[in-house]
């Protein structure tokens, strides 16, 4: 069984499970309501329930072909970059001890404040670990340049004429480490994300 038959098979288990609850609601039967209690929705519950609303034959609605199709391109577009970026912030706080004890001092502090308990909206609260990721990324990001793209006409970019059939590509990581947009670019510096105006950053 190759990749897209078993995840299709996946894929078609769960949107079936999804609407057959969906139906028993519409119907006015009794659904249990707690059985994903406290569980975070994935990606292809949250594609069936846009199916679902928009009805199955509506020019806006998913079909189970086009669910797997997205499902496949966000797995496999995520796995690798998500895996690099992880590996770079393990290895940038085995680096750097000062942002390891920051950060966990600042976790810990949030879990003390808010019982235990950890949201998606106090984590992006969290001012070391945030500024310590986008260092990471910074300077370490998992997918360096774009795609390229081929100019379809004739551009004026600034002072630059690019003509059309004129193959063009976004060198992301030379303005990462450009000092006209991030002073000292070769030194891994979190603070610089969390005061802006002392770094005079440009963004």
């Amino acid at each position: 069984m190759n990749f897209r038959t078993s995840i299709k098979k996946m894929i078609a288990s769960k949107i079936k499970k999804f609407e057959k609850k969906a139906m028993q609601e519409a119907d006015g039967k009794e659904v249990d309501k707690d059985e994903n209690k406290g569980k975070f929705r994935d990606l292809i519950e949250l594609l069936a329930e846009q199916r679902w609303k928009n009805g199955f034959s509506s020019a806006h609605s998913l079909n189970e072909d086009e669910i797997i199709d997205e499902f496949c391109m966000l797995y496999l577009g995520g796995k690798d970059t998500v895996t690099i970026f992880i590996s770079m912030a393990m290895h940038c706080l085995a680096k750097f001890p000062k942002w390891k004890k920051l950060i966990l001092a600042e976790i810990h502090n949030m879990l003390k404040t808010e019982g235990g308990q950890v949201t998606y909206e106090r984590i992006n609260k969290l001012d070391y670990l945030t500024a310590f990721l986008k260092e990471v990324l910074r300077m370490f990001p998992p997918s360096p340049g774009s795609s390229s793209r081929v100019a379809k006409m004739d551009h004026d970019i600034g002072d630059i004429r690019v003509r059309a059939d004129t193959l063009v590509y976004t060198n992301f990581l030379g303005n990462h480490f450009n000092s006209q947009y991030f002073k000292r670019p070769n030194e891994f510096n979190p603070e610089r994300f969390l005061d802006l105006e002392k770094w005079s950053d440009k963004w």
